[in-house]
């Protein structure tokens, strides 16, 4: 009993870096769109900067998904 558990906590900690990937990228996205759709309301400038800025947060989000991405697997060759 007390090795299962111990294999739950092994999986969990090898799975964590990845459980939040999806909401990461969903708010770093969207938080860059509401921003852009603040700048276009604010200048009149619609839809230039929700444009502009949300490419630029999927641009930030796949970077940040790739840098944990690639760290897990430079961890894992090591051991």
């Amino acid at each position: 009993m007390n090795k299962d558990k111990q294999n739950r906590a092994n999986i969990i900690k090898e799975l964590a870096p990845y459980m939040t990937l999806g909401l990461d990228f969903a708010i770093t996205i969207g938080l860059f769109a509401l921003l852009g759709y603040w700048l276009d309301g604010k200048y009149n400038t619609t839809p230039m900067w929700i444009l502009i800025l949300s490419l630029f947060g999927i641009v930030v989000a796949f970077y940040k998904f790739f840098k944990v991405v690639l760290r897990k697997k430079k961890e894992t060759q090591i051991k």
